[in-house]
C-alpha cells in the first residue's frame, strides 16, 4: 500500500469502529430496557411476598430466551468492536511503518549523494 493510500483506509476502519461502537450502545440500550422492566414486574409483584421469592422470580425472567438473546447479541457487538478497534490499530501501525521505512530510504539516498 502506498503512503497517500494510508489515510483513506484509516478513515474507513475508524468508521467500521464507528458503526461498530453504535451497534453495541444499541444492543446494551436494549438488554438495560429489558432488565429495568423485568425489575419493575418483581418489584411490583404483589404475590411475591419475601426476598427469597423476588430473587427467585428476578432469576427466572432474567434467563427468558428473549434476555439471553439480548446478552448474546451485546456479546457479539462487543467482539465486533474489539475486532475492528484491532484491525484499526494494526493499519495506524502500519502506516507508521511505512512512513519510517520512507524517512530511512530518504535519508540512505541523500547520504550516497553527499558521499558522492
Amino acid at each position: 500500500m502506498k503512503l497517500s493510500d494510508f489515510p483513506g483506509a484509516i478513515a474507513a476502519l475508524q468508521q467500521v469502529v464507528r458503526t461498530a461502537k453504535d451497534c453495541r450502545d444499541q444492543t446494551e440500550n436494549r438488554l438495560a430496557r429489558l432488565k429495568l422492566r423485568v425489575e419493575y414486574a418483581v418489584a411490583f409483584d404483589s404475590d411475591l411476598k419475601n426476598d427469597n421469592q423476588r430473587k427467585a422470580k428476578l432469576g427466572e425472567l432474567m434467563s427468558t430466551a428473549e434476555m439471553e438473546e439480548a446478552v448474546t447479541s451485546l456479546n457479539k457487538a462487543q467482539d465486533t468492536v474489539a475486532q475492528a478497534e484491532i484491525e484499526l490499530t494494526l493499519m495506524l501501525n502500519q502506516f507508521s511503518v511505512a512512513k519510517l521505512e520512507t524517512r530511512q530510504a530518504i535519508a540512505t539516498i541523500e547520504m550516497q549523494t553527499a558521499i558522492h
